[in-house]
């Protein structure tokens, strides 16, 4: 066991001129929070890397975020909470609702009592908005957008990557941020699907104005039968997001940017009391995504390429730690990578044995979907501070076979 303590965590701003050092070059596939996260934490440390996203441009799909004291624990250590802050809302607290009865089931305290007690707030914001931040933290040159991975190639000591538009890059060791559908992922395990669950979330941003809000809560949760949704103010409260839990079996498009219909989704909570029904009514669209998520892995990596977010440990977004648990997954492997500069492969083990048991507890105590329903784990949550958490030591996996990449 290696532990740390608030002095390892970095002053905000610092690193090596143009994020170079003496350590490993870094290769992040994906540009998403987590990536983006990953390479600002890097180059606080003076560590060289370079984010490929498959993109052409960042969308702001309208989708709001919770960022819970842990991830806000991480942004602070990164630099970024102040710009963060600027676009957020700060809510009272968490209520619950039975969507049967409108009788408030469990309500849990947020605001100045989540900062009390955590030492980071709880905020709620526009997820574009956090991206956005993370994005102005890493140098603009460091970020090659339009490049998809179609594969890994072992050359020893390095790594080569290839992209569908013919380009090539090498690296001494590859992270795979890429999502619930990484490429990294099956190139080192093997194509396989996630798990549809058999539900799927309606979710969107709506303006404010012309909305009565008298009545909202500023986070509530409507618990229905087999169904429940999620309201909330964003962005100073000049917008509301809501996202929902419906079953439906057919519906299997993962993109978050595919539409519904908003007179199915209006048709769907049609029973629910009439703070929901006054939101829905007043949005003239919605974005319809397929709930899926995998099991917990053993194994993260092989060799030097490792994972990292939703392409190791993809969630329901039940407890609204996704991106949270991202954040935490780029503070630690950064760290680990920190502490064992000559050694990298001692550094993603530390990182595998270190965040695994948390996020395989995680995915299990989302997909129950009871958090905050009565009162449950939130300190085990909320407490964890991935700045001057233990780093645990673990002995580094085997190297990876040859005919382990394409």
């Amino acid at each position: 066991m290696h532990s740390s303590d608030q002095s390892r965590r970095p002053r905000p701003g610092t690193s090596r001129p143009g994020g170079r050092g003496d350590g490993p070059e870094i290769a992040i596939v994906g540009a998403g929070i987590g990536g983006l996260a990953l390479a600002r934490a890097l180059r606080q440390r003076g560590i060289a890397s370079t984010v490929y996203e498959r993109t052409a441009r960042f969308d702001r799909i309208g989708s709001g975020i919770n960022v819970s004291p842990n991830a806000t624990a991480a942004l602070a250590g990164l630099g970024v909470l102040p710009a963060v802050r600027r676009h957020a809302s700060l809510p009272g607290s968490w209520r619950n609702y039975d969507a049967g009865t409108g009788e408030l089931r469990h309500e849990f305290p947020l605001g100045r009592s989540a900062a009390t007690a955590y030492g980071q707030p709880f905020i709620q914001m526009h997820r574009g908005d956090l991206h956005a931040a993370l994005s102005a933290a890493v140098p603009a040159g460091s970020v090659r957008l339009g490049k998809r991975l179609v594969g890994l190639d072992d050359r020893g000591e390095r790594i080569g990557l290839r992209f569908q538009d013919g380009s090539t890059a090498e690296a001494d060791l590859v992270v795979g941020a890429d999502g619930i559908r990484s490429r990294v992922r099956a190139e080192l395990f093997g194509p396989d699907e996630p798990t549809f669950t058999g539900r799927v979330a309606y979710r969107d941003v709506i303006p404010t104005e012309g909305l009565d809000i008298a009545g909202l809560d500023d986070f509530a949760k409507w618990w229905g039968e087999d169904r429940h949704i999620v309201l909330y103010f964003i962005n100073g409260g000049r917008e509301i997001y809501y996202v929902t839990s419906v079953p439906e079996d057919e519906w299997t498009d993962e993109s978050w940017s595919a539409h519904g219909d908003p007179a199915e989704l209006r048709a769907a909570f049609a029973d629910f009391p009439e703070p929901v029904r006054r939101v829905l009514g007043h949005g003239t669209r919605t974005y319809k995504w397929a709930l899926c998520d995998r099991p917990p892995m053993d194994s993260w990596g092989r060799g030097r390429v490792v994972l990292l977010g939703d392409a190791c440990h993809p969630m329901v977004p039940y407890m609204a730690q996704g991106a949270a648990m991202a954040l935490e997954d780029a503070v630690l492997l950064g760290r680990a990578l920190a502490e064992s500069p000559d050694d990298p492969d001692r550094a993603l083990a530390d990182y595998q044995a270190t965040r695994i048991p948390r996020t395989a507890w995680m995915q299990t105590e989302s997909h129950k979907n009871t958090f905050m329903r009565e009162a449950g784990p939130v300190a085990a949550v909320y407490g964890y501070d991935p700045w001057t958490a233990e780093l645990t030591r673990a002995t580094p996996v085997p190297p990876m076979p040859e005919e382990s990449l394409s």
